[in-house]
């Protein structure tokens, strides 16, 4: 549940609000529909959940950049307050004129702040990330190739916390046939002896008929 309000401020497309339960901006879940595939991004791991309740601010920032920032309430996957003070999180990324003529997207992200995450044995966690991000399309006569990379870095508590995802996609011309391969790595290092480190690695190999 979300809503949008567009061109508030400025000419068109340079600054919007949404405000509701949606993807954090960061990262490529903002601008990525994985509800029709079986493989999905970094923020589930990395945050602990990829959507949040937020107040978002987005639009043009240059002639070939955009923006997405805001306050994020860090409520986790079971949606709650437990005294958190939220998150603010935003992102740099670049517009859909790359998109359309290149096949590329890509942008940088930073997150501050405090959430529940389920993963960690604190309830609430002081948080902060860093990371990058880039997707390539290579159109190819026997259907459209996908390259994608997500990388992220930052501290929860006093764990230093580190993140990769790497993804390739097919899609069969005809749009019936798709293969996919991903593989992502996560681990939280705590600096306190009495902690394990915290290591999640996975990869998959993925064939849909659609």
């Amino acid at each position: 549940a979300y809503a949008e309000f567009y061109n508030l401020l400025g000419g068109p497309g340079r600054f919007g609000l949404r405000a509701g339960r949606f993807y954090q901006p960061f990262g490529l879940n903002s601008q990525t529909d994985t509800h029709g595939t079986l493989l999905q991004l970094s923020n589930d791991r990395v945050f602990g959940a990829e959507r949040d309740w937020q107040l978002t601010a987005f639009g043009h920032a240059t002639e070939h950049l955009n923006y997405q920032a805001g306050y994020v309430l860090g409520t986790g996957p079971d949606q709650e307050l437990d005294g958190q003070s939220g998150m603010a999180v935003g992102r740099i990324g670049l517009n859909n004129d790359d998109l359309f003529e290149r096949g590329l997207e890509g942008g940088v992200s930073a997150a501050y702040g405090e959430r529940l995450d389920p993963h960690a044995a604190a309830g609430v966690v002081a948080t902060w990330r860093l990371g990058a991000d880039v997707r390539q399309r290579l159109d190819s006569g026997i259907g459209p190739f996908t390259l994608t990379g997500e990388g992220a870095t930052g501290e929860d508590e006093d764990a230093t916390v580190w993140s990769g995802l790497a993804q390739a996609d097919w899609l069969h011309p005809g749009r019936r046939w798709g293969v996919a391969a991903q593989y992502f790595y996560f681990e939280r290092v705590h600096l306190e002896a009495d902690h394990a480190d915290d290591i999640d690695e996975r990869a998959s190999l993925v064939l849909t008929r659609y």
